[in-house]
């Protein structure tokens, strides 16, 4: 699979309990309680333990999803924050420079505001920003458009190109970007916007025109996850890739050539999952035994 920035909430609460709150609307932080979430309401957040490492912040009314609360600037040792991207709108946003990861949400709220990224740009420690879309929301393109990929030291990225628009446009080809994961990509050719030591590729509903051919020129892929593919995958591309150890393919029922997966002397790790059974007849040709992970079952 694809790397999971979230990763850190499980080694943060595996570590040390008191350090992961969500704060804010219980319903929905309720969700976060069983991964080590302590809740507290809007109203209580100075109870929050200086210490916290991990932080969700969903506030309810509109007002209070445009401001930065005051006490996050005290959170020294956070590293992953989620917060309503117009909670960036303000001037002189400063966070901890031990942030990792940045869970950014394009609420259901008609909140038009640019976003101002000075202070999110400065972190040098910040690795993943995920761009999350609420249900029913607009989108954003306009609020996002001084994002600038180049001003960051991104290892991972995450967005919607239908709600979130192009957010690898103009990045310089030695770009530090390993992974990147995107949704709603229609047709579009992304492969003109990717570095050259891109390692991981997600992509989360397609077109029924997307190529996937290109993405041969990328000698160091080793993951590549599909899912909701309308076009054809043609599974003989995937043998010109050397580097390319890790496949995964869910609910995508246009899949050819199968056969040559059997014959890939690279990959590892396979799992096809809701494809239309692609690999009828031919599960029985596998030797189990070349692979860490053979999961074709209920492909």
């Amino acid at each position: 699979m694809i790397r999971n920035p979230f990763d850190v909430i499980k080694n943060s609460t595996s570590n040390h309990y008191g350090r992961y709150y969500c704060i804010g609307n219980r319903k929905e932080c309720y969700h976060f309680e069983e991964d080590g979430a302590i809740i507290i309401p809007w109203n209580k957040s100075k109870d929050i333990n200086l210490e916290t490492e991990i932080l969700r912040l969903i506030p309810i009314t509109k007002t209070d999803k445009t401001k930065l609360p005051n006490f996050v600037t005290k959170l020294k040792k956070l590293r992953f924050l989620q917060i309503p991207i117009p909670m960036l709108s303000r001037e002189n946003v400063t966070l901890t420079p031990e942030l990792e990861i940045l869970l950014l949400i394009n609420s259901n709220h008609n909140l038009q505001s640019d976003v101002k990224w000075d202070g999110i740009e400065s972190i040098n420690s910040l690795k993943s920003i995920i761009f999350q879309n609420e249900f029913g929301s607009n989108n954003c393109i306009d609020q996002l458009t001084g994002f600038n990929i180049n001003n960051y030291n991104l290892d991972y990225l995450n967005f919607d190109l239908l709600k979130n628009g192009n957010l690898l446009k103009n990045i310089e080809p030695n770009n530090s970007l390993k992974t990147v994961v995107i949704s709603n990509i229609g047709n579009f050719n992304i492969t003109d916007y990717l570095p050259k030591n891109i390692e991981e590729i997600g992509i989360i509903t397609s077109g029924n025109k997307f190529d996937l051919n290109n993405l041969i020129h990328f000698s160091n892929l080793k993951s590549i996850f599909l899912n909701g593919v309308k076009s054809e995958v043609d599974c003989s591309i995937f043998s010109k890739m050397n580097n390319l150890t890790t496949l995964n393919i869910i609910n995508s029922k246009n899949i050819k050539n199968t056969h040559t997966i059997i014959e890939n002397p690279f990959l590892k790790n396979i799992t096809f999952l809701n494809c239309g059974k692609p690999f009828r007849g031919l599960i029985n040709n596998f030797d189990s035994f070349k692979y860490e992970t053979l999961d074709i079952k209920f492909s």
